[in-house]
């Protein structure tokens, strides 16, 4: 866990973030699963000169940070986490088509948006339907399904660079960035701005994939409790998904504490009354002990787990 540094409140609200800045922010507000304990700092940039200033003064000081979109897929630590958490606001949130065929959009775009304004101009990424979130966290968890992801149709990227003390603005083509649930490019920082390509087809057909995507998860996941969705990764060609696997281990339903494994889809931990993170890492270490016994394999956590 990250320790606390009562200076780093001195050296960061200054006169020019005073207005802009949280300090001892309750983090169980930025996520979907809906627990963690607090953070040293939470801003909201809103705007690219800001963002820029609030990095390099977070660099200065020496404070670490993470940049959050929706927080669908994250667990933070219990407890003071002695960071700085970003999120993206008003001109990182826009989604612009190009007469060339390609498609710009913020990192704060919300994914769902996202899907529905490119199948209006013809472009089909319904495989994303129904899953929550923002375009960025999209792109830095490689989202998708089951044999098709988000940045397989990358072409390139805008984000603050730190290079040293050095903080840039840059833009890169990506190639092969890319694999499940990855996406590394080493000096980012904080990614703003995406374009990508897609093929045109025909929009009514595009609209009826959305409709069928969500109404299938509807029915096969648990949208509807504090949840973080997918827990682990599936295991790459083996031929169990990781959620047929907890529950051949008899795992749904069962729970710890405020934690529970979802009665519909074993691979969602729900907080299903009043959880705490401790309370969902104990029950995955109970579900990545089964599995291994069950089946020798050793699960990898598919959500970003913070602190622990």
């Amino acid at each position: 866990m990250f320790d606390k540094n009562i200076n780093n409140t001195e050296k960061i609200s200054e006169k020019d973030f005073r207005n802009n800045i949280v300090l001892n922010y309750s983090l169980s507000n930025l996520t979907s699963i809906g627990t963690g304990g607090k953070c040293l700092y939470f801003f909201k940039a809103e705007n690219r000169k800001f963002l820029q200033n609030i990095i390099t003064k977070l660099k200065e000081n020496s404070i670490e940070f993470i940049v959050i979109g929706s927080g669908t897929n994250m667990l933070f630590n219990d407890g003071f986490l002695n960071i700085a958490v970003l999120k993206l606001g008003k001109e990182f949130n826009y989604i612009q088509f190009e007469k060339t065929g390609k498609i710009i959009a913020g990192a704060a775009c919300n994914l769902q948006r996202f899907i529905v304004d490119c199948a209006r101009h013809s472009y089909d990424f319904s495989f994303l339907s129904g899953i929550p979130g923002t375009v960025g966290g999209a792109v830095m968890g490689n989202s998708g399904g089951n044999d098709n992801s988000l940045n397989g149709y990358l072409q390139k990227i805008r984000y603050l660079a730190v290079d040293k003390n050095m903080i840039e603005d840059r833009t890169i083509g990506i190639k092969s960035n890319c694999a499940y649930r990855f996406f590394n490019v080493p000096d980012l920082a904080v990614l703003t701005d995406v374009t990508l390509t897609g093929e045109k087809k025909d929009r009514e057909l595009i609209f009826n994939k959305i409709r069928e995507n969500i109404k299938n998860k509807k029915a096969n996941q648990p949208l509807n409790s504090k949840n973080a969705g997918c827990f682990f990764k599936n295991i790459k060609d083996y031929h169990l998904r990781t959620g047929e696997m907890i529950d051949k281990c008899g795992l749904k339903n069962f729970s710890y504490g405020g934690a529970r494994i979802s009665n519909k889809h074993a691979n969602f931990l729900e907080n299903h009354s009043n959880a705490s993170s401790k309370d969902l890492l104990i029950l995955s270490k109970i579900i990545k002990y089964f599995v291994k016994n069950s089946f020798d394999k050793e699960l990898e956590y598919e959500i970003r787990m913070v602190g622990f």
